[in-house]
Order: structure tokens, then sequence, then C-alpha cells
């Protein structure tokens, strides 16, 4: 039999054994704990697109338009930069 473990609906560890020996109930392994997330003025390029409501590859495409932090080999950009960004994008209505 496969020694690996088995993890059932109700959260508990089976582990096989060997033929003719009962399944061993273990309790699940706690999850590891998240650090809780700093509140940041920066984002990346992931978090800006969601904060843009934009694909990714929208903001790859326009960040020579979008001011971003200098010095850093990663794009990351501030929020009011984002902000200046959308609203330069915003089309005026046409009136009928």
């Amino acid at each position: 039999m496969d020694p690996r473990p088995l993890y059932d609906t109700t959260g508990w560890v089976v582990t096989r054994l060997s033929p003719g020996t009962l399944p061993r109930l273990t309790t699940p392994a706690t999850p590891p704990t998240r650090e809780p997330p700093v509140d940041t003025p920066y984002l990346d390029v992931k978090q800006a697109a969601a904060y843009c409501r934009v694909a990714v590859k929208t903001l790859y495409n326009h960040r020579r338009h979008i001011e971003r932090m200098p010095g850093v080999r990663k794009l990351v950009f501030r929020k009011e930069a984002l902000d200046k960004w959308l609203a330069s994008r915003r089309k005026p209505r046409r009136r009928p």
C-alpha cells in the first residue's frame, strides 16, 4: 500500500498502513500564519492592475506614461500616479 497520507472532507489526515492494519487518524496540521499586509502607498504591477481594474499587460504597455519609482528594477507605482494616469485616460463625453 501507498504510505502517503490521504485527506478526507472532515479535515482529518488518514495515513495508510501496511495491509491488515487499521488506518490511523491524526489531527490536521495548522496552516502557517501569514503576516498582516503592510499598508503602503506603493503597489507592484499585480496590485496596481487590480487597483486600476485593468490587465497587467496594459500597465506594461503604458509604463512610460505612468510615473513610477526610479531606481527599482521591478515596476512599483504610487497610488497618486495611478489616479493621475487614469484621469488622463478619461475621454470627454460626446453630446448628441
